[in-house]
């Protein structure tokens, strides 16, 4: 499997019948470990995945309460250890819409502009979320704030608490990433997170998903914390 991917980027499986548990049973015996979602992103308000019947580990791709499109993004890729392969099952197709669209990131990064790959070359991105009191147990998936902490440590993220209770966590990377071959690649949560701030500041989060906050939890922003330009977004 594992070298099916390498080639084509992504495989695609038909099954008539079996279910979601005939899927868990296949993808465990093609992979080894399942990541829980522990400090994923959509853990706020309306934009919470849920997990289906109880396993952390299946998750609905979007929250209950979003009906737009996700741009292009790396699947939590605002940590320093992603998940190197995704799984994704369809239970019911949509009549309408509900594709999922992939990109190569090296495809990707190709088609940059010669401006933009210099501002990246040159500029890191910073991600920053601010997790309420009500939301850093679940983001984390535990109440206790030192298994909290212990947990940032291993990933190698800034973690802050506020008198308010809430948590700030920051994480510092490259939105052009080198694999081992010298291979580059464009591969980050710039747009997606980017859109959830605009969405926030024209008022539409509060209006269409009911997120009524004072400051959006999740930002994207240079190494030194400026925005980044809209020319480059």
């Amino acid at each position: 499997l594992n070298g099916l991917v390498v080639r084509h980027g992504a495989v695609l499986f038909r099954c008539a019948e079996g279910g979601l548990e005939a899927f868990k049973v296949f993808s465990s015996r093609c992979a080894q470990e399942f990541s829980d979602y522990r400090g994923g992103g959509l853990r706020f308000g309306p934009l919470d995945r849920e997990a289906i019947g109880g396993d952390r580990t299946v998750l609905t791709v979007t929250g209950a309460g979003q009906a737009f499109a996700i741009p292009l993004h790396g699947e939590m890729q605002y940590l320093p250890e992603p998940p190197e392969l995704l799984w994704f099952y369809c239970d019911r197709p949509p009549v309408d819409g509900g594709q999922t669209t992939y990109a190569s990131a090296a495809a990707v990064e190709r088609t940059l502009g010669d401006e933009t790959r210099a501002f990246f070359a040159s500029n890191r991105i910073l991600y920053r979320r601010v997790l309420s009191a009500a939301d850093w147990p679940k983001t984390f998936l535990t109440d206790d704030l030192e298994e909290a902490r212990r947990f940032c440590a291993r990933q190698r993220l800034a973690l802050a608490v506020r008198e308010s209770g809430a948590v700030e966590v920051s994480f510092v990377t490259d939105a052009i990433r080198t694999d081992a071959d010298g291979g580059r690649h464009f591969i980050n949560n710039i747009l997606f997170v980017q859109r959830g701030e605009d969405a926030f500041l024209s008022g539409y989060a509060r209006q269409a998903l009911g997120v009524d906050v004072e400051e959006w939890p999740f930002v994207v922003r240079t190494e030194a914390g400026d925005p980044i330009p809209r020319a480059i977004i």
